[in-house]
C-alpha cells in the first residue's frame, strides 16, 4: 500500500515538474498596449468593406508589388481576445503613393488605380483578423519609412496606431525613435516566408482596456 502511495506521489510531483517546464504562451508572455501613434499618410474618406486591399470589389485585375498577408491578433490589456472587434487597414501603394480617396480636398489620390489602399476586416472568436495586401513602397515625405496605419475598434474604444514592417525604417520615424521603450512592443511586424506562399506578417494590437467577465 504504502509503495503504492509512493508512486502516486511520484507522479503528482512529475507532473507539477513537468508543468513547470511548459512553455509559456508567447501571447501571455509578450502582451502589451499598443501605443496611440499618428497615421503620417493621410487618413481615408472610407474604408472599403473587404479584407483584400490588392484585388478591388468586382475586378480581375490585382495591384502591382509583392502580394503579402498580415495576421493579427486584437486584445484587451489582459490579453483577452477581442471577439467583437473591427479593424481597419490603410496603406501607400507599391511606389509609396495613395490610391485611395483622402479625408482632404486639398490632396489627391495619384497611386495604383488597382489597388484599393484599405481595407476592413473583423475580428473571430480569438480575436484573429486577416488582410490580403501589397507590400508598401517607402512613404516619401515621411523618412521613407515602410508601414501601415491600423484604426481597431471595439464596443468600448478606438485606437490608431501603425506598424513597421522592419526595425531600419521604423528608426527612421521620429515619433518611433522617441517613444519609450516599453511602448515599442508589438510595432514590428514579425515575418514568416515560403517558397510556396506569401510572405506573412504578424502583429498583435492590444487596446488599453479590460473587458469584464472574459478571461484568457
Amino acid at each position: 500500500m504504502m509503495t503504492r502511495i509512493g508512486f502516486v506521489l511520484v507522479l503528482l510531483m512529475s507532473a507539477c515538474s513537468y508543468a513547470n517546464q511548459l512553455p509559456i504562451d508567447p501571447l501571455i508572455a509578450k502582451c502589451r498596449v499598443t501605443p496611440h501613434m499618428s497615421h503620417n499618410i493621410p487618413y481615408p474618406n472610407s474604408f472599403t468593406q473587404t479584407n483584400n486591399l490588392a484585388t478591388k470589389t468586382g475586378s480581375f485585375v490585382s495591384a502591382q508589388g509583392e502580394n503579402i498577408i498580415i495576421i493579427g491578433r486584437l486584445m484587451d490589456k489582459n490579453c483577452v481576445p477581442i471577439s467583437n472587434g473591427v479593424v481597419k487597414l490603410w496603406q501607400a501603394d507599391s511606389t509609396g503613393k495613395i490610391s485611395y480617396t483622402p479625408d482632404g480636398k486639398d490632396i489627391k489620390a495619384n497611386g495604383d488605380k488597382n489597388f484599393s489602399g484599405t481595407g476592413t476586416a473583423s475580428a473571430d472568436n480569438l480575436g484573429r483578423f486577416i488582410f490580403y495586401t501589397i507590400y508598401p513602397g517607402p512613404s516619401t515625405g515621411f523618412k521613407k519609412t515602410r508601414f501601415v496605419n491600423f484604426l481597431a475598434e471595439s464596443d468600448k474604444q478606438s485606437l490608431i496606431t501603425k506598424a513597421y514592417f522592419n526595425l531600419d525604417t521604423a528608426r527612421m520615424d521620429p515619433e518611433y525613435t522617441s517613444m519609450k521603450s516599453k511602448d515599442k512592443v508589438n510595432l514590428i511586424f514579425a515575418h514568416s516566408v515560403s517558397k510556396d506562399l506569401y510572405k506573412t506578417y504578424y502583429i498583435d494590437i492590444v487596446m488599453d482596456y479590460a473587458q469584464t467577465n472574459r478571461t484568457y
